[in-house]
């Protein structure tokens, strides 16, 4: 090496020695742009609001199609696994818990409206929201859990159920009142606990409505022949009506008083 410089740059060995030659500068680097490190989380977190946002499955990570295009994206992205997925939802749904829990301690006086119902499977859900008005006088609503209700759909039983969730929140003092349908055990369950029952407007409505249509002789006339269309196409296909109304159709238990 030494001798190559000194037969072919002689300069630049002098310049070396003597310090008159500066050194050769080294590429400049991109600290602006977020590191390796910093890009992985912030993928992170746009995946996980993915998921939160559109109610998109874990597995959705496995899945090879979905990698592929994530690959095409970024293919520095490390995908987390279905497993550090749950985790991550997890997470987030404790840290927004405990912050929506801090804003209704703010709230003077709550408002919850409940929903008895049962999916395909006549597995029997509640439903429990909160509504409040914040500090800044905006309405906000809060979803304080769907929860798989195992017990026979009694009065006392809902009246348990919903004492948990109000207690679970911390609103169990600042509840105004309680919005549900007309089932007898909803409003049962809401006087249990000592709170002004609401019945609900859309439900009423949506009932003056089906009187309204049953007690109207031309529009049962046309229902009667769409049901007997309906019956024919279901005939073809091996399947009678009421099979399809419980195949394709989920069975609400509350809807009473029509």
């Amino acid at each position: 090496m030494m001798r190559h410089l000194r037969s072919i740059h002689p300069a630049i060995l002098q310049g070396a020695e003597d310090g008159s030659v500066p050194p050769v500068p080294r590429p400049a680097t991109d600290t602006a742009g977020p590191s390796k490190q910093g890009r992985q989380r912030e993928l992170d977190e746009a995946l996980l609001n993915m998921v939160v946002k559109d109610l998109q499955p874990f597995t959705i990570v496995e899945d090879e199609g979905f990698r592929a295009f994530v690959n095409k994206l970024d293919p520095s992205y490390v995908l987390p696994s279905r497993k550090v997925l749950k985790t991550m939802v997890s997470e987030r749904y404790n840290t927004t818990k405990e912050k929506t829990m801090e804003d209704l301690q703010k709230a003077e006086f709550v408002s919850l409206t409940a929903d008895m119902w049962s999916s395909i499977n006549m597995d029997g859900y509640l439903g429990v929201t909160c509504h409040y008005i914040t500090p800044e006088a905006t309405m906000a609503t809060v979803l304080l859990g769907v929860r798989r209700f195992y017990q026979t759909h009694t009065a006392q039983h809902l009246m348990e159920a919903k004492a948990l969730l109000m207690a679970e929140w911390g609103i169990t003092s600042k509840v105004h009142c309680m919005v549900t349908d007309n089932a007898s055990n909803m409003i049962l369950s809401a006087q249990l606990l000592n709170l002004r029952h609401v019945p609900c407007f859309a439900h009423n409505l949506n009932l003056i409505v089906k009187k309204a249509l049953d007690q109207t002789p031309v529009i049962n006339e046309i229902r009667q022949k769409d049901s007997g269309v309906v019956q024919i196409q279901l005939q073809s296909k091996g399947q009678t009506c009421g099979d399809a109304e419980l195949d394709g159709q989920t069975k609400s238990e509350n809807d009473t008083g029509g």
